[in-house]
């Protein structure tokens, strides 16, 4: 809940033909938002299952380039499928000759997916997907401070209840209803 208010906050929807700030009218991207920690929650339990099947370095090296040729696989079936008869094959040849779109292909495959990859399934070895669910489920918050402080935007007050939430969640999943005090609850 925390992060749908964390996303929807300060979301512009468009409203018989104006645009209407700070609304609550969820969009289609608001929508895809929505859906995506769930499926980051999905991938991490898969992925410590996996992780768990193929220990060592090897295999985190494994996972990582199935894991990278499954996105892959799924951009590429998405471009022949819903852009196959408006000319992007063309543009995707113009793209291949300009080095700075290539740069930024292979910056964006490799240094903000394949490693960061490698690292969630070495890091699955020592922590739950329960746990690294919970770390991940404040990426919102420290997306929204970044955009405060370097774009200038300002959160409204449903992404900071959003915050809040989220905050309190992590806490109640770490700390446990007893405050932390799991020791004494599983003694007495």
């Amino acid at each position: 809940m925390g992060v749908a208010l964390l996303e929807i906050g300060g979301d512009l929807a468009v409203v018989d033909g104006a645009t209407v700030e700070n609304s609550f009218i969820p969009s289609t991207g608001t929508l895809y938002s929505l859906i995506q920690p769930i499926a980051f929650g999905m991938g991490f339990w898969r992925l410590e299952y996996w992780t768990r099947r193929y220990p060592g370095p090897e295999g985190g090296l494994k996972l990582t380039a199935a894991h990278m040729m499954t996105i892959a696989s799924l951009m590429l079936s998405s471009v022949l499928i819903f852009h196959s008869n408006d000319g992007v094959g063309y543009d995707i040849q113009e793209w291949m000759r300009n080095p700075t779109v290539i740069g930024a292909i292979l910056w964006t495959g490799i240094v903000t997916t394949a490693i960061p990859s490698f690292f969630e399934t070495k890091a699955l070895r020592s922590l739950t997907a329960a746990e690294t669910t919970m770390l991940y489920s404040t990426e919102p918050i420290f997306g929204s401070i970044f955009a405060a402080v370097v774009l200038e935007e300002s959160m409204g007050l449903a992404g900071g209840i959003g915050a809040m939430m989220v905050v309190f969640g992590c806490l109640y999943s770490s700390l446990g209803p007893a405050g932390g005090d799991k020791e004494t609850k599983e003694t007495s």
